[in-house]
């Protein structure tokens, strides 16, 4: 069996990264279980990390992008009914810093299935649920969805650890042309919220066995 890599640039407040997230699930379930192994790890990226304090989300959207904003609602909850999602837009916007830096830890203590646990928390809490994913008792509770003690989360938020890590992370990938941005083995990259199907000829010319549909 041969074990392919796939990195994930993503941000946890930009619906995209959600849908481009279970688009690419959806697709990894044809990969041949027997032939490759998928390790998929989420690296930390912030389309506005300088974001303070929190407020209204839909206020911040509205403040953005302007009345383009109610047009962008359109195919966005088109996307969500894709995978059953809804989005309420009634939660707030606040820096993600934190959330990466929960993340980060994950990864680094548990590795990558128990990160990505964590992040479909974040996701749910964030956008389904109007949560403030910079709340730190909110990440605890995500974290704990991957097997990580909230005690343990809530010492690290209280000190600074992963912070400068998460930065240069951010910082590395400032250029990259569009998020979530897939890096397979290094080298090959799908950028943006790509359906199933492009992921899936992406991997057959790679040489990933797939099943049938």
């Amino acid at each position: 069996m041969s074990t392919r890599s796939l990195a994930s640039n993503v941000t946890t407040r930009f619906i995209r990264c959600l849908i481009g997230k279970r688009r690419m699930e959806k697709a990894l379930a044809r990969v041949d279980p027997e032939k490759t192994e998928v390790q998929v790890h989420y690296m930390p990226y912030q389309l506005d990390p300088s974001i303070t304090g929190t407020q209204p989300l839909q206020t911040y959207l509205n403040n953005r992008f302007g009345p383009a904003f109610s047009r962008m609602l359109v195919p966005v909850r088109a996307a969500g009914k894709e995978f059953g999602i809804e989005f309420p837009f009634d939660g707030v916007s606040a820096n993600t810093l934190n959330a990466h830096r929960v993340l980060t830890y994950t990864s680094n203590k548990l590795g990558w299935e128990a990160q990505l646990k964590v992040l479909d928390a974040i996701f749910d809490a964030h956008f389904e649920r109007a949560k403030d994913i910079s709340d730190p008792a909110v990440l605890a509770a995500c974290a704990s969805q991957g097997g990580v003690a909230e005690a343990d989360v809530i010492t690290l938020l209280e000190g600074d650890d992963l912070k400068a890590e998460v930065a240069r992370s951010i910082s590395a990938r400032r250029n990259i042309g569009g998020v979530p941005n897939y890096v397979i083995d290094g080298k090959y990259s799908i950028s943006g919220a790509q359906d199933p199907e492009t992921i899936c000829n992406v991997l057959d010319d790679l040489g990933v066995t797939l099943l049938d549909a």
